[in-house]
Order: structure tokens, then sequence, then C-alpha cells
């Protein structure tokens, strides 16, 4: 089988492996790429990234939809049998180009962005509606996403499919990280799809000789008037991990919305055995249920975010290490890349055999 990958982020080609950079965003020459490294031997995978240095990338970037890698696409796609688009940045154009030809590949989309940011627009419903006439495959990583679907794309209910998230609990797991810091302060997150706001303001009622490291997007808060507080702003992939390894706890507050977002972090974190305090949203609902170290509060809740922040430092230590721990197995078992790559192969090949029957 033939598979054409298209992300929505860059891949970095290597010649041998760099610890530095995550498994999704290194293609190693010689070696399977990310999850398809569990699909059967035979399976051949090439990979077409967003090609930052094309001449539509400064559009691209404006419009938030990938043109030219749709483009190249759909040129080559009769040399595969399955494309498989991550996020609808491509997936929507290169549907809409394949719809108007009679035959073409399996079309599977994993649906990261709720298609449009989850819009709920009768106007632009009809119009990704028209792209996706053909009826490609869907996957989601939050089952709440389902009413969205339900909701505004009813005709592509049965085409969607609930698919876990997964990671390579191994590497963060077993990772050697060069720093050895005292777990004297928590770590939370601010930028996109943070809800940094609440995150800043129920700190600022702690009393604790805790401090909190904010990595991401600095917030419009002047950091000099935070007691407490440090803002790290964006920093390596490698130097992130390093810290969330060593620190005593995660804070991960997000806003609403209903498509993924945060599942990453929240698993990264869980697989390097850290304890989590996580907002509940439609994203993080389906990877809480028995999570064994993890405490989940209201979305945008000062009060609550601020009560559950006292109950873990007032906790014993040997505790929240203890529950990490466990978060770290949890992962290991349930939230691994091999679960989820034995299921979207499940799908694709069950949905190939009827393409082609």
């Amino acid at each position: 089988m033939k598979i054409l990958f298209l992300p929505n982020w860059q891949v970095h080609c290597l010649d041998e492996d760099d610890n530095s950079i995550q498994a999704p965003d290194k293609h190693i020459k010689g070696e399977k790429y990310w999850f398809f490294k569990y699909f059967p031997a035979d399976t051949e995978v090439d990979i077409i990234d967003i090609r930052r240095t094309n001449i539509l990338h400064k559009l691209e970037k404006k419009i938030k939809f990938y043109i030219w890698q749709a483009i190249l696409a759909f040129f080559k796609s009769k040399n595969y049998d399955v494309i498989i688009s991550h996020g609808a940045q491509s997936g929507l154009l290169y549907a809409l180009l394949s719809s108007f030809r009679k035959k073409n590949p399996l079309h599977i989309i994993i649906d990261i962005g709720g298609l449009n940011g989850a819009s709920e627009s009768r106007f632009q419903a009809k119009l990704i509606g028209y792209a996706l006439r053909k009826k490609p495959e869907i996957i989601i990583h939050s089952s709440k996403q389902v009413s969205l679907y339900n909701k505004m794309y009813s005709w592509l209910s049965d085409k969607v499919t609930f698919i876990p998230f997964g990671i390579d609990s191994g590497y963060f797991g077993n990772y050697k990280f060069e720093t050895n810091k005292a777990s004297n302060y928590f770590i939370g997150f601010c930028g996109d799809m943070r809800d940094s706001k609440t995150l800043i303001e129920s700190w600022e009622t702690i009393d604790s000789e805790f401090s909190l490291e904010i990595f991401g997007k600095n917030s419009s808060k002047d950091p000099d008037q935070i007691s407490g507080i440090n803002l790290r702003g964006k920093v390596p992939f490698i130097e992130l991990i390093d810290s969330i390894k060593s620190a005593y706890a995660i804070i991960l507050s997000l806003p609403l919305a209903n498509y993924s977002y945060g599942q990453t972090t929240l698993l990264q974190s869980m697989a390097m055995g850290k304890f989590i305090i996580v907002t509940e949203t439609a994203s993080t609902m389906d990877y809480l249920t028995n999570a064994p170290g993890v405490i989940s509060v209201k979305p945008y809740s000062v009060e609550d975010l601020s009560q559950k922040i006292n109950e873990i430092i007032k906790k014993p230590a040997t505790i929240i290490k203890e529950m990490g721990q466990k978060n770290q197995l949890f992962v290991k078992e349930k939230y691994n890349e091999k679960n989820m790559a034995d299921k979207i192969y499940n799908l694709i090949y069950k949905n190939y055999k009827i393409q082609n029957f």
C-alpha cells in the first residue's frame, strides 16, 4: 500500500536522528516516519509538507490554507492508494480538486481543528460541504467533536471515526535530560488555545514558596508586576521538555472549543511522570477518564483553579510523585503511538478494501 501524507507543518528531512526534534517533525533517512512505523512492513509512505519556501506561503499564512501542498498532492495522488491530510488547511482544497475527477485514491482527513475552527456558520458549512461532497473518511481525536458533525455536517456523520491521540511514550518517559533542577516550580502555558488569563489570576491568589514558570507567547501583563511568576516565552522544544521533566506539577489551563487542542501537551507531560491540573474541555475529557494523577477544573474558573493548586501544594511531595508515575504508566498502556497507529491502519484497510472491491 502506498500512502501520501500531508501534514500541516514542516517536516525536517534528516540523515541521522536528532533527539531535539519530536517525531512528527522529522523524517530520518532510511527509517519509517512517525506512527507509520507501526504499519505493515510493505507500506510505503511519502510526505508533502507545507513547503515553507514556496512562493504562495505568505498568502497561505494569511488565509490559513496550504494551497501549494494541496495542488502538488492532487497531481501526484494517482500514484498512491491513500491520501491522508492532517488538518483541513490542505485537506479541504485537495478534496475540492479531487471532487472534479471520477476516480481518486481513498482520502482521509485527520480533523484537528473542527474543519473551520468548529464554526457553526451555515454559509461556511455549505462551502465546506461542497468541497467534501465525495465524502472522505474523517478521523477525530475528541469524541465530543461528533456533535459538530451531527449538527453542521449530518450527511458526513457516518464517515467520522474517533481515534484517541497517542504519543511516543518511550521517548518522553525514557529520554535522559541534562538538568536536575529542584522541583520548586509549577509549569503553565500561554499563547494560542491556552487560557493564560485564568492561570495568572489564579496564581496571584496563591501564597506559597513555589513559583510558576509560564512557557509560550508572552501574556499581555507586565511580568515585573506578577509576583511569583516567570514568563519564559517561546523556547526550543528540548528546553521545554527538560523543564517539564523537572517540574513539581503541570497546569494546563485551556479555553473552550469543540476541536482538538492541548492533547499533545497533556499526554507528553503525563508520559514524563508529571501530576497535572487541566481544564475539562471537549478536547481533554476523553483523556481524563481513569487518569490516576490528573485533576480537572472548570473552564475560566479562577476560584476552582486556585483551590486545586492549593490542594496540590498541601499534598505530600511523595504522593504527587507517585501519582505522576502512575500517569506515566497510564499513558504508556492506553495513549501510546502504536494504539493510535493500529486503529488508523485498520480504518484505512477496511475502507481501502471497500473502495477497491
